[in-house]
């Protein structure tokens, strides 16, 4: 306890002044501002928080707590880094409990009650560009793996073999956590609204790349499963090739992207071009088993949304070209 002298300011007012150790442990400056507490004969001072506070919303002590709690689900979804819930009253208890059970699917946020009229919303999580780029890469190994098995198993399919599938399914699935994290990427500059442009694009690339592979594989376990027929060895030969080029078309764009190559881009076209023309001939063969009809029909459909992440992907390393004008 430290004792301290009351001293007038002015004719009416009276100021005591606060300890410098307390000043320095939470980092208050002068023109900052702080809680004032009256309670009977005791006064109490709270410092906010001195984290950068992107935005603060009020509400009211009688507000429902549905409307509160759609405050904050509101900017969660719009990915606010922090922000904080702030009361005109005290918050209770009971309050803070159900407020602070407030989830969003795609982003982690640490909530925590800041004070007594204040509960504090933090993204965490954030991912680096780099984070980024290393869980395309796991993803991309992944759904090789998962690949390499489906087609062994169309030579030798039991049921053993459709469990492993279901596993190889399982496993690629589990990336999901990760990819969420997409959407928490690291700080942005708000002097460089390029840079950000340039971020949520990658973003939206590398979270519409996983989503091609996650239904091309999905589609293709199901054909797998429900096979009115035998194919024929060739046509798994055929597969494995197309496969292979299928893979190193994503595997381009991705390198593309990292480096922000037009010149891989360019390779990744030919790619495109290249199995688009493969698939074509195959599908001109009167031969074919239903199933290898339907799983090259599965690659086709994918791949027109291949060449809008190729188109997307040509436009985000154009933006290296764009500077601000101050």
């Amino acid at each position: 306890m430290e004792v301290r002298k009351v001293q007038r300011l002015g004719s009416s007012s009276l100021i005591i002044t606060l300890p410098k150790s307390w000043v320095n442990k939470v980092g208050i400056k002068a023109g900052d501002s702080v809680y004032i507490i009256e309670r009977e004969k005791e006064l109490r001072i709270i410092a906010f928080e001195n984290e950068e506070v992107y935005a603060v919303v009020e509400f009211e002590k009688n507000q429902l707590i549905e409307e509160i709690k759609n405050k904050a689900k509101c900017l969660m979804y719009a990915g606010i880094p922090y922000f904080i819930l702030k009361s005109n009253e005290l918050i209770t208890d009971d309050i803070a409990r159900e407020v602070m059970s407030v989830k969003d699917e795609n982003k982690d946020y640490e909530i925590k009650k800041v004070d007594p009229f204040g509960i504090s919303f933090k993204l965490v999580s954030k991912m680096t560009d780099e984070d980024i780029d290393a869980i395309l890469r796991e993803s991309l190994i992944s759904f090789e793996g998962a690949i390499n098995k489906l087609l062994e198993s169309l030579t030798s399919f039991n049921e053993k073999s459709f469990d492993e599938l279901k596993k190889v399914k399982e496993a690629f699935e589990l990336r999901a956590s990760n990819i969420k994290h997409f959407f928490n990427i690291g700080d942005l500059s708000a002097e460089d609204p390029i840079l950000e442009k340039k971020a949520k694009l990658k973003m939206t690339i590398y979270y519409s790349i996983y989503n091609i592979l996650r239904n091309l594989l999905d589609t293709l376990l199901v054909l797998i499963e429900i096979g009115e027929e035998d194919i024929s060895k060739n046509e798994v030969e055929y597969f494995k090739n197309i496969f292979g080029l299928y893979l190193s078309l994503i595997w381009e764009v991705a390198g593309a992207i990292t480096n922000e190559s037009l010149k891989r881009i360019e390779y990744a076209n030919k790619l495109f071009t290249n199995i688009s023309n493969n698939i074509s001939e195959f599908l001109a063969n009167g031969s074919l088993s239903s199933l290898s009809l339907k799983m090259a029909s599965a690659i086709v459909y994918s791949l027109s949304y291949v060449k809008t992440v190729i188109n997307d992907s040509t436009c985000y390393i154009h933006l290296k070209d764009a500077h601000i004008n101050i």
